[in-house]
């Protein structure tokens, strides 16, 4: 599938119907995650054939569009089951709901040890997790939950050369190591009453983290 095909795809997705502040909800803009997804994708290989995980999936663009480009199982967890409603409604819109699990449940609380057929090393999580702004640490408790979901994990994070520091120390303490940093500029459209602009651009690193061969 060309990029632009689904660019628009993702485009076409129905979003937040509503926007929880405290859960740092916000609608990853359409180029952006075709980006995302070329990239673990096409370029790294690992959707395909994976069980890929998206934790906080919302409504879903991430997590549909790696169901797209040829993924066996997509699972999507959230804790809000008003965006797990429209990620359905989004995956029947472009016929992928045979193909995704959506699991309503807290972030620290994942019953995600199941499948012992299938291992750490054939799973990828791919995500865009809260900032932390808000909910202070929640980005750490999401990377805290992929590291015990996955052995590849792409993560959304902003892009400041502290950030990137904190979370290599973060990875290495919990046997993982930082791979690769992509850069990306991201859209954030106007969604709460403190944003003074109908859209603003932010910047964010793409982090992929990878676990550390046992010696």
């Amino acid at each position: 599938m060309r990029k632009r095909e689904l660019i628009n795809i993702l485009q076409n997705l129905k979003g937040f119907r509503k926007y929880d502040l405290q859960k740092e909800q916000y609608l990853i803009d359409a180029v952006t995650a075709a980006d995302i997804l070329y990239i673990v994708g096409f370029e790294n290989g690992e959707l395909f054939e994976r069980l890929v995980f998206d934790l906080g999936c919302g409504p879903g663009r991430l997590l549909l569009g790696a169901t797209i480009l040829g993924i066996t199982t997509g699972v999507g967890v959230d804790v809000d089951l008003d965006v797990l409603t429209t990620c359905r409604e989004n995956a029947r819109e472009i016929g992928v709901q045979g193909q995704i699990h959506l699991l309503l449940a807290d972030i620290n609380h994942l019953p995600l040890r199941i499948g012992k057929d299938i291992s750490l090393q054939d799973r990828t999580v791919l995500m865009n997790p809260p900032f932390g702004k808000q909910a202070r640490y929640a980005d750490r408790q999401f990377l805290e939950a992929a590291f015990e979901t996955a052995k590849n994990i792409y993560s959304v994070h902003l892009s400041h050369p502290k950030t990137r520091i904190f979370l290599g120390n973060f990875a290495d303490k919990r046997g993982f190591f930082v791979d690769a940093i992509y850069e990306f500029s991201m859209i954030l459209e106007h969604t709460q009453s403190f944003h003074t602009r109908a859209r603003k651009k932010i910047f964010v690193n793409l982090c992929h983290f990878v676990k550390k061969r046992e010696s």
